[in-house]
Parts: structure tokens; C-alpha cells; sequence
């Protein structure tokens, strides 16, 4: 789809009418609380974490979005909250593509906007404001905040850059044909989404079993705790990292982030670490077998770069009567797993004791034995690999469809009147 973003505004009807967005929502921010302060019970609140998690659809204020916090923070502070047909919008993204994000409120439900977000609430209440829902989350509107943006580490969104755009309405009528049309259109897409996910989640359900089932103890495997047969060691992170991270020369900083999907290898880095940060580091060599110990842990991944890893990692070396391929699948298996689901500990983040993990058992054969168990699975993941791929690629093409939808509907080269006739 080629957006028009440039000059987005000129490619509507003539009819519609082109006002600012200040003249249709008045504009205000979300309570002074910290991710610290949500609470299982309390009040409602919609943080930026939330606008910019995946199951936001930014056109319905779905339950998943809603979190909690006590009521003393919310006191004295009713001009923030959100009323059915307002918008809270997040006003940092660590990415261009999340400028913009925003909650949709479409429930009657107190509401209020947490932290790091503008609050929009509408000066017509009664006004269905779904239409401006479906057109903030095209790329041409968005062109209007991001033009500006200078490139950083996180991208801020203020209300005065949010009072500066311009929205588009077409009469109310044209506004509720659209919404129906895409109602219907995207339900019937996100469906199919919904079906590919699950055959992918059925791929990794088999994938699990096969290479569980392909490194359990059988009759003459040797048993050992891993730290006798691999060296393990933790990362290291220079403090403040603000102070060694750098866009130039460096060294490849390894984030957890830069580990995507399901793939094995971490192929880049999206940020370098300067040379005087390398002594409060740990430098890995391309090749070396790493581990999550923090946030999402337990995952392996091999590097296919040299780098410098923090302290969320931990990396293995030194193999002694294992191969590091038959490592790699061990740990990616549930009797790894369930191993490591009991020694974590931390309250604030789920961190792996090292110590536990060298204390792992892991049960493996001899040197020939474990290379046929890793080319018979190295086969097996490169089909399901294989499988995954092509279902990831038609979900692309369905949520590019959706996107290309969305966009021509709201700016009327689709008429949807017609549409939903037919």
C-alpha cells in the first residue's frame, strides 16, 4: 500500500470536512503513578505499556488492556479520566511504528489514563468516535507526529505535538458506514489470523514433545550436572549503561530484545557499547551458546556476531564429552524447562540463579549418538521452521491487507455506503 502521507489531508472527499484535533477534544494527562503502583485490585487504568501491548486493536477497549491501581492515587485527580468515545494516547515509543498508539474507549466503565500517556476526551460526548479510532491508526495520520521526531532512543509524544494535527471527518452518516464495513472486514480478518496463530502454536506444541522425547534419558546415558561437563557465566552490565551505550563505533551490545521470534541465532545488535565499558562487561566470541536468565528465561539462542552481553544472559563454553548443538536442544526442551521454573527467583523480575542452572541435571549420550540426535532434529526444525515461516508470512500479508483496508475506507476511496449493501 503507497500511504499518501504527505499529504494525507488533501486525499479525502471534498465534502469532509478538515478541522483540528483540538477542536473536537480537549487534551490532558494521565496520573503521576509508577508501573510500581498497579495493584491486582483498585482502580481501572490504561498505562502506555498497555497502548502499546499486541492485543490492543486501538479500535475496542479490550479487558486485557485494563490495570489497577489504589484508589488514594486516583483522589482529586477526575481529569483523568477517560469517557466512552475519548482516546488515551501514549506519549513515549521506543519505535517510529508505536507513535501514535492509542486505547480506544468504547465502555462506560471508570477509567483512568495511567502513566506516560494524554488523555483526549471529546467535547461532543455523545459523538461515536470509532471512525477517528480506525483513522489513528493509519500511517497517514500519524505522519503528522512523526514528521517532526528527531531519532532517539525513545520517541515523545506531547499534547502540544498531538494539538498541532488535523483529523478528517466525513458526515455521520458516511462515519457509521465506515466503522460497519470495517467492523465486518477486520473481524472476518482478524479470524484468519486467529487461525494461522494457532496452527503455529500447534507447530511449537510438536516441536516441544520431539526434541523432549529426543534428549530424555535412556539405558547407558551418562547423567551430570551441567556444570561438570560446561562452563557457565554470567554477563555484566557497565552502569549507567546510558553512559557507554553509544550510535557509533562499539562493540555489539546484546539485548534480549535483539533475540526475535523463534529463530536461533541473534544475527545483530540495535545498539553498541563503547570500549571503556568492556572491562564492567563480558565480550562472547560469534558461535557462543547463550541463555536468558531474566525476563522471558530459559531460551537459547547462538550468536552469529561477536558482542558483549549484560547480565540478563548467561553463556556457556569449555564443553567436555557434549556437543554444544545437543546443549542447544536440551535446553529447549521441558526437562530443562521444568528445571529452571524452580529456581527462579526475585520478586520484581524473574531471574535464573546461575547457580541453579549449573546444578541442572542434564542426561546425554556418547559423542556419536548425540550428533544423530541433533541431525534428526536439526531436519525437524528446519521443516517446522519451514511450516512457521509460511503461516508468519500469510499473517503478514493478511495484517497488510487490513492496514491497506483500513486506509481506504477512511479516506473514501472505498464506498462503503455500497459496501454494505452488497
Amino acid at each position: 500500500m503507497m500511504d499518501n502521507t504527505r499529504r494525507w489531508d488533501k486525499d479525502f472527499p471534498a465534502h469532509w470536512e478538515r478541522v483540528p484535533l483540538k477542536s473536537k477534544f480537549s487534551l490532558g494527562k494521565g496520573l503521576s503513578i509508577k508501573k510500581t503502583d498497579l495493584t491486582e485490585e483498585g482502580e481501572n487504568v490504561i498505562s502506555y505499556g498497555q497502548i502499546h501491548a499486541k492485543w490492543n486493536s486501538k479500535v475496542h477497549c479490550h479487558d486485557e488492556l485494563i490495570r489497577h491501581t489504589p484508589k488514594a492515587f486516583c483522589d482529586g485527580n477526575n481529569s483523568s479520566i477517560a469517557i466512552r468515545n475519548g482516546f488515551i494516547f501514549a506519549d513515549t515509543s521506543e519505535d517510529l511504528d508505536g507513535v501514535g498508539n492509542c486505547a480506544f474507549i468504547d465502555s462506560d466503565e471508570k477509567i483512568y489514563a495511567g502513566y506516560h500517556t494524554v488523555l483526549l476526551t471529546p467535547t461532543e460526548e455523545k459523538h461515536n468516535n470509532k471512525y477517528l479510532a480506525y483513522l489513528f491508526t493509519t500511517d497517514a495520520w500519524r505522519y503528522q507526529i512523526r514528521k517532526n521526531l528527531t531519532e532517539v532512543k525513545v520517541f515523545s509524544i506531547s499534547q502540544k505535538a498531538l494539538k498541532q494535527t488535523f483529523i478528517v471527518l466525513p458526515p455521520s452518516e458516511i462515519q457509521s458506514s465506515i466503522v460497519s464495513f470495517l467492523d465486518r472486514k477486520c473481524a472476518a480478518i482478524d479470524d484468519n489470523i486467529a487461525k494461522h496463530k494457532v496452527i503455529i502454536e500447534k507447530l511449537g506444541e510438536y516441536w516441544q514433545a520431539e526434541v523432549t522425547r529426543a534428549v530424555t534419558a535412556q539405558d547407558g546415558w551418562t547423567q551430570s550436572r551441567i556444570k561438570f561437563v560446561v562452563n557457565v557465566v554470567r554477563g555484566g552490565s557497565p552502569r549507567p549503561i546510558d553512559e557507554y551505550i553509544t550510535d557509533g563505533d562499539g562493540f555489539n551490545w546484546i539485548k534480549i530484545g535483539d533475540a526475535t521470534g523463534n529463530g536461533r541465532y541473534i544475527d545483530h545488535t540495535k545498539q553498541k557499547i563503547k570500549r571503556k565499558g568492556l572491562n564492567k562487561t563480558r565480550f562472547v566470541k560469534k558461535g557462543t551458546l547463550l541463555l536468558t536468565n531474566s525476563m522471558s528465561f530459559g531460551h537459547p539462542y547462538v550468536l552469529n556476531i561477536d558482542g558483549c552481553i549484560h547480565d540478563g544472559w548467561l553463556a556457556f563454553s569449555d564443553f567436555n564429552n557434549i556437543l554444544p548443538e545437543y546443549l542447544y536442544y536440551y535446553l529447549e526442551s521441558d526437562i530443562a524447562m521444568k528445571q529452571f521454573t524452580r529456581s527462579v527467583d526475585g520478586s520484581v523480575v524473574n531471574n535464573l540463579n546461575i547457580e541453579k542452572v549449573k546444578n541442572a541435571v542434564i542426561s546425554f549420550p556418547d559423542a556419536k549418538t548425540q550428533a544423530d540426535i541433533v541431525k534428526v532434529l536439526d531436519k525437524t526444525n528446519s521443516i517446522l521452521d519451514n511450516a512457521v515461516n509460511k503461516h508468519n508470512q500469510l499473517i503478514a500479508k493478511l495484517e497488510e491487507y487490513k492496514k491497506s483496508l483500513i486506509y481506504n475506507a477512511v479516506t473514501g476511496k472505498i464506498d462503503c455506503r455500497k459496501e454494505n449493501y452488497e
